[in-house]
């Protein structure tokens, strides 16, 4: 058994904290490959017609950018820019920055990320200046490969004639309550020598991983007998500072069997890519034709100081016999994912 601290900086404003509390935090069950989202604009190109944020509506469903009012879809536009890495001075001709952009905890270009959804809430600044408004909520990103990050915003514009100014403008990454993971079960016998995560990015290992894992069929035909396996875990959320990750191979499902860690001879080790986006690679030595239930766990706790048990985000059958069990994740595949 391996325990894992993640080591990430984060900073949280007040103003940002008043945005997650007042419920924008959009629902767990978005399917990001349903929504056919535009293409992201290249530094120095116009971004109002560049792409459509589906905004959550509160009497459900979404709401397009063209129809919100045009300094909020304005403020949305100039958000994601500057957190694909553009400039100041890329953004719109009628957009000005004009105060501090803080985005505390470097999340990094994220250029392949597109908006799944928008949650928002906009008020007054004062009765006696109409033309100021903050513009706050969650913002849900994803990419191809099914990353996602929640994150809070707020913003203060003012709208003076022709140009609207963004006075002030915060952005920071949700710890993620219950992150998504996914698991790749492979023979260390068939690695190709290029495969590792230190000399290849987060998207670029999850290819190189995918294409050399066993699928289910391939499971279904390992000859009997001990041999060295890769279980790569990736986690599709970014931890956050304190987060406590911890690994297991355990003969029962819910963690009441004995840990197969040490007889295993298994070790683990661990990449963290910009941003926070980690993968673990369990390296042991097993016999996954056995009908022994044996299974990969991954439980997760926010922080240290959170109330409760480390949870299960991740529950992986390796053996034949855990495979035949009710599971959590994908049951057609060793790619599995646990929500």
């Amino acid at each position: 058994m391996v325990k894992y601290v993640a080591a990430w900086p984060i900073a949280l404003g007040a103003i940002l904290l008043s945005a997650v509390l007042a419920g924008c935090l959009p629902d767990k069950d978005l399917n990001l490959g349903s929504l056919g989202l535009g293409q992201q604009a290249a530094p120095g190109t116009p971004l109002k017609t560049a792409v459509d944020f589906p905004v959550a509506a509160p009497s459900g469903g979404t709401i397009p950018t063209a129809e919100l009012d045009p300094d909020v879809a304005a403020t949305l536009l100039s958000l994601k820019a500057l957190l694909d890495g553009h400039s100041r001075d890329s953004l719109m001709t009628d957009l000005a920055v004009v105060g501090p952009v803080d985005f505390p905890n470097a999340m990094g270009p994220l250029e392949d990320f597109q908006v799944v959804q928008v949650r928002l809430a906009t008020s007054p600044v004062n009765s006696k200046t109409p033309s100021k408004k903050i513009t706050s909520g969650v913002m849900r990103l994803g990419d191809p490969v099914g990353r996602q990050l929640d994150i809070a915003f707020a913003a203060q514009s003012d709208r003076r004639g022709a140009v609207l100014a963004l006075e002030r403008l915060e952005a920071m990454t949700i710890a993620p309550a219950h992150p998504l993971s996914e698991a790749f079960i492979l023979p260390e016998a068939d690695l190709p020598a290029h495969l590792s995560a230190a000399a290849l990015d987060y998207v670029r290992f999850h290819e190189e991983v995918s294409a050399n894992a066993l699928t289910a069929a391939g499971l279904d035909q390992l000859q009997p007998g001990w041999q060295k396996h890769w279980f790569v875990v990736f986690l599709k959320e970014p931890l956050l500072d304190g987060a406590l990750l911890q690994f297991d191979l355990a003969s029962g499902r819910a963690g009441a069997g004995t840990s197969l860690f040490a007889q295993s001879k298994a070790k683990a080790s661990y990449k963290v890519f910009d941003g926070g986006w980690t993968v673990a690679v369990v390296q042991a030595e097993m016999d996954l034709t056995q009908q022994q239930e044996q299974w990969l766990k991954v439980t997760y706790q926010a922080t240290p100081e959170a109330e409760g048990e480390p949870q299960v985000v991740g529950l992986f059958p390796l053996s034949q016999g855990a495979r035949g069990s009710q599971q959590i994740g994908n049951a057609d595949s060793s790619t599995t994912s646990a929500n």
